[in-house]
C-alpha cells in the first residue's frame, strides 16, 4: 500500500526552461559549450545530458524550453515531491551566464536562481524554490 500512495504523490517532469543574462558574452555557441542539468526530488534523480533541441538555444536574454525528448531520461520522470535540487554541470569551452533555470512538473514550477558563470568543467548546484502549483 506505501508502494501505490508514493506514485500517487510522485511528481513527473515536464520540461526544464533555461533563461541566459542579458548581456554580450552571457551567451554560449551551441556545440562550443553544453549544459546538462541534474534533477532531484524526494525520492529520485534523473539526469537530461547535454541539452538540446531543433531552436537556436543559449543567446543573451533568451529563455529555452527543452521537453520530451529533449530532456532525455527526465522526460515524464517521477522525482518524488517537491521542491526540486538542481545542478548544472557545463562542458566545453564556451561558457554561460544563466539567470534561471525552470523545471515544471504535472503538479508545479521550480525556479532555480543564484548560478555563476559557467565554464569549461564547472558545476554548481543551485537554490530552488516553488513558484506556482497546479
Amino acid at each position: 500500500v506505501v508502494l501505490s500512495l508514493s506514485s500517487v504523490y510522485a511528481e513527473k517532469i515536464q520540461s526544464i526552461s533555461t533563461h541566459v543574462s542579458d548581456c554580450g558574452s552571457c551567451g554560449m555557441i551551441e556545440g562550443f559549450g553544453y549544459l546538462t542539468v541534474k534533477v532531484c526530488g524526494s525520492t529520485n534523480c534523473c539526469l537530461s545530458r547535454s541539452m538540446d533541441n531543433d531552436n537556436t538555444n543559449w543567446l543573451p536574454g533568451q529563455t529555452d524550453n527543452f521537453m520530451g525528448p529533449d530532456i532525455l531520461e527526465c522526460d515524464n520522470f517521477e522525482i518524488g515531491s517537491v521542491p526540486v535540487s538542481l545542478t548544472v554541470f557545463h562542458d566545453g569551452t564556451d561558457g554561460i551566464t544563466l539567470d534561471w533555470i525552470e523545471v515544471t512538473t504535472d503538479r508545479g514550477v521550480s525556479k532555480c536562481i543564484g548560478f555563476p558563470d559557467l565554464d569549461n568543467h564547472r558545476f554548481f548546484k543551485a537554490n530552488c524554490y516553488i513558484t506556482k502549483r497546479f
